[in-house]
């Protein structure tokens, strides 16, 4: 696995900001259009912009499909690490607890190396 240590907050700040971070990655987009899409879906729906509820809402009108959690045949759970050794290709954001992240083409990029974290749901194009 590749990790690759970015901050993609504009100020280089760590803010809590890790859902705007990963989709404006996989959306090509700035940090600035990003958090102001989610705040539209937010005040429609009265949840915070970085809410599950909102930025899947977001994702879901983007394109995106909300796949289910990835197990072995064991039924354990995957890594991120996991994760990246069977999907080395393509543009995936996932979802780990409290903590939102992004693999391009095997690599994760993010401010901090959740490599260790289990996977939950993930997304993809």
């Amino acid at each position: 696995m590749t990790f690759k240590k970015v901050n993609l907050n504009p100020t280089g700040k760590n803010v809590g900001d890790c859902v705007i971070r990963a989709i404006m990655r996989a959306e090509k987009n700035s940090w600035q259009k990003t958090f102001m899409e989610l705040c539209r879906i937010g005040h429609d729906i009265y949840q915070m912009p970085n809410s599950k509820d909102v930025y899947r809402k977001y994702l879901n009108e983007k394109g995106w499909s909300k796949m289910p959690m990835p197990r072995f045949e064991n039924r354990k759970r995957y890594t991120v690490r996991d994760f990246i050794n069977e999907f080395n290709k393509g543009i995936y954001i996932i979802e780990v607890a409290r903590h939102l992240t992004i693999v391009e083409d095997g690599v994760l990029i993010d401010s901090w190396d959740c490599g260790y974290k289990c996977v939950g749901n993930y997304f993809k194009k």
